[in-house]
């Protein structure tokens, strides 16, 4: 087990070095195998919920559980309510994101607040924003499996303290990862009402996505008044 652990590392070292150095960059697709596994501590007893939240920030900021960790500026931790009804996952961390240390930073952030307010929602009221990775992919290229992995203890801790009444995925692997459908695309995610922990799963695509490609929003706009009608049956 330890010496595959090794050449798996050794691996995402040549990969991250061919992304940095190489000339004629292709970005990867993965495919992921597996669901990531999901066993973490929710903290430090008697730590309030707004603690082991901050301590979990400080855990992610240092992290160095994959080899993302050598070519960040900042990590991004995620931010929003901390009794958020929302807990939005996102693909992984964009160059402003990267810069700025904060999830949804740039265009694809102020295309989900229109969204958001669209089904009168705020995004920092009624939301957590995460992501599956919290370091820049290089080129930001889609997260590989064990980069995945490596990551999902946070997103498991931070929704075991929040508690959201629903989580969103944008995009592909953040729905593959969530629903453990690993091969399925986000037009046949969206499709289905999943469930991660007991909460209610729901799949749409990436506002990169929608962004550059406005056919889109229709399904968008179909998935998220699904999302408020079952925030409005839990809250009614």
């Amino acid at each position: 087990m330890e010496k595959k652990i090794l050449i798996q590392k050794l691996w995402n070292l040549v990969n991250l070095a061919e992304d940095y150095y190489s000339t004629g960059f292709k970005s990867r697709h993965p495919e992921i195998k597996e669901a990531p596994v999901k066993q973490v501590e929710n903290g430090e007893k008697g730590q309030s919920p707004g603690k082991r939240l901050e301590s979990i920030k400080q855990e992610i900021l240092t992290c160095k559980k994959c080899s993302l960790h050598y070519g960040r500026t900042n990590a991004v931790p995620g931010e929003g309510n901390l009794h958020a009804d929302i807990f939005i996952v996102g693909n992984g961390p964009d160059e402003e994101e990267d810069a700025t240390g904060r999830p949804f930073a740039g265009n694809a952030g102020n295309y989900l607040d229109k969204w958001l307010t669209a089904i009168q929602l705020d995004k920092g009221r009624h939301c957590f924003v995460s992501n599956i990775v919290r370091c820049r992919p290089p080129q930001n290229r889609d997260p590989g499996l064990e980069e995945s992995r490596a990551c999902f203890v946070y997103i498991d801790e931070q929704l075991a303290i929040i508690k959201p009444k629903v989580i969103l995925c944008l995009g592909r692997i953040p729905g593959q990862i969530l629903t453990g459908k690993l091969t399925t695309s986000v037009a046949k995610l969206r499709d289905q009402l999943f469930s991660c922990k007991g909460i209610p799963v729901i799949v749409t695509y990436h506002p990169v996505s929608v962004l550059q490609d406005q056919s889109l929003r229709k399904p968008v706009w179909e998935d998220l008044k699904r999302l408020k009608m079952i925030l409005d049956k839990q809250t009614g």
